[in-house]
């Protein structure tokens, strides 16, 4: 708000994209650590290939990435 970006304007929806994604990454590493040291959860083994496909495509979106998605259109 200080700052003075619009909530809806495109630089605002930018910040809010950055902010989230963010937001997501630390989630996720923070994820990663505490299965390191605890052990991953009992159904990783068979979500493994899907959580990879999804983190792939957190990556691809994070580069304006807009095709080549894991199991989207």
């Amino acid at each position: 708000m200080s700052s003075g970006i619009a909530y809806d304007s495109r630089e605002g929806r930018a910040l809010c994209a950055v902010i989230s994604a963010m937001m997501t990454a630390e989630a996720y590493h923070t994820s990663a650590e505490m299965a390191f040291a605890l052990r991953s959860f009992e159904g990783y083994p068979a979500n493994a290939k899907a959580m990879r496909g999804v983190l792939a495509n957190h990556a691809r979106a994070a580069c304006g990435e807009s095709s080549g998605y894991h199991k989207l259109s």
